[in-house]
């Protein structure tokens, strides 16, 4: 049922001739009471069906879904075809030649070439490509911004035997924490 009201608990829909006021008797699982047609067999079947149904509709768990991009869900698949293919080479090398592995072996294989062709024509290579100038860009900015605190900090001095990667590592929480704060 759409509204999530128990098939039951509704009214009967059929209407007077006389005074068109509606019945005031429940309905039996669909849309009329016992005496306005309830009592046939196949408006019990239905009734006992709606029932069923809204029964399982109501113990159905709530499931979220997570809504992702086409590229990553293509990637995700490259990915976990590579690792299937990679797990029937090392089956092939260790067992020898058998019929239905090399089959299984030509299907994934195929998978994946179909799965590259669609990823290689879909433009996600660009794509990702943007992503990870995007992500250099953003880590460059950020190693610059380290380096000039560390250049204009006059507490910083570089002394032989002094490990650098201590400094920039220090360097870098103050300017994480200045970008929080800011």
């Amino acid at each position: 049922m759409p509204n999530g009201k128990h098939p039951l608990s509704q009214r009967c829909k059929a209407r007077s001739k006389r005074s068109g006021q509606r019945c005031k008797r429940t309905a039996i699982g669909i849309d009329v009471c016992y005496w306005h047609g309830g009592a046939a067999k196949q408006v019990k079947a239905k009734a006992e069906r709606t029932i069923a149904l809204w029964e399982a509709e109501q113990n159905q768990p709530t499931t979220t879904i997570e809504r992702r991009d086409p590229e990553t869900i293509l990637l995700d698949l490259l990915h976990d075809s590579d690792i299937t293919i990679s797990k029937i080479k090392s089956e092939l090398a260790e067992g020898g030649v058998s019929g239905p592995l090399l089959a299984v072996w030509g299907e994934w294989l195929d998978r994946v070439s179909k799965l590259s062709r669609l990823i290689l024509d879909s433009g996600i290579r660009e794509r990702v490509d943007e992503r990870v100038t995007r992500i250099s860009r953003s880590q460059s900015e950020q190693l610059l911004a380290v380096i000039t605190h560390i250049l204009n900090d006059p507490r910083v001095v570089i002394e032989p035997g002094v490990d650098p990667s201590a400094i920039v590592l220090d360097a870098m929480a103050r300017v994480d924490q200045a970008a929080v704060a800011a």
